[in-house]
């Protein structure tokens, strides 16, 4: 079975093969919804834009976009700009 590692109390995998679904869980955790990952064309690399929304009031949403030379490095980083909001909001 795969390790995994504690951070910020949110388990995190240990083996490469499994950050895209960890990425992805936490995201939906976060209230993430409407995924939309895409190649970024000419530029290269990956474009994913979601929309999420707060916990205590689902009605303010507020939609994000990251770009990364891989998928997943794209939606970490809107991982990343969803925690940001979400600490700044409260």
């Amino acid at each position: 079975a795969p390790q995994t590692a504690s951070v910020d109390n949110v388990t995190q995998p240990a083996t490469p093969g499994d950050w895209f679904q960890w990425t992805e869980s936490r995201l939906k955790n976060l209230g993430a919804t409407q995924f939309i990952l895409e190649s970024a064309g000419e530029m290269g690399g990956y474009r994913f834009r979601c929309k999420a929304s707060l916990p205590n009031d689902p009605g303010f949403s507020r939609h994000f976009e990251a770009t990364g030379p891989t998928p997943l490095d794209a939606m970490q980083e809107a991982l990343r700009q969803i925690d940001a909001w979400r600490i700044n909001v409260r």
